[in-house]
């Protein structure tokens, strides 16, 4: 059984050295998905200040809505990058620091340039990540730990023949 229990061994380890690569890759392709979703809906917020832009000729008003703050400042010619950034912010209700994604870029107004900075809350794409980084995780324990299980009484199995004739 010395032999049975050393292939278990090796066999658990590889798996459990295969599975913790793969979940890494997982969540970092997660994450980098769902920032990608994040990045869509700061361009479409982007999109609609310079639609609003063009046919009002003035600023939207300044608004702060659920995980989405747009914020406007005079800038000077040239001064204003256009860039994703991730930032944390206080939530003035739950007066914790949450992660977030901003958009800085600009938009100009009557001859007049504005930096604007949208941002948007990362929490509910941090949530959903790890619930699906716990989901995937439970699962592989399981079937790690079934596939040990039957691995162990197949391998019995086929070895009873030679541990019976051996021991004669």
């Amino acid at each position: 059984m010395k032999l049975l229990d050393k292939y278990n061994r090796i066999s658990l380890v590889a798996t459990a050295v295969l599975m913790a690569i793969t979940g890494f890759v997982y969540y970092f392709t997660i994450s980098y998905i769902l920032t990608g979703q994040v990045d869509n809906g700061l361009l479409v917020e982007e999109s609609e200040i310079f639609d609003y832009v063009k046919v009002n000729h003035r600023l939207p008003q300044v608004f702060k809505s659920e995980g989405l703050i747009i914020r406007f400042q005079p800038a000077t010619t040239n001064s204003v990058k256009r860039e994703f950034i991730d930032i944390q912010y206080r939530d003035d209700k739950e007066k914790e620091v949450e992660s977030s994604r901003g958009l800085v870029t600009s938009v100009k107004v009557n001859g007049t340039l504005y930096q604007v900075n949208i941002v948007a809350s990362k929490v509910e794409a941090e949530d959903l990540i790890r619930l699906i980084f716990v989901i995937t995780l439970s699962i592989i324990i399981a079937l790690t730990v079934i596939l040990a299980l039957i691995n162990r009484v197949v391998i019995r199995k086929l070895w009873k023949p030679f541990t019976i004739c051996c021991t004669r």
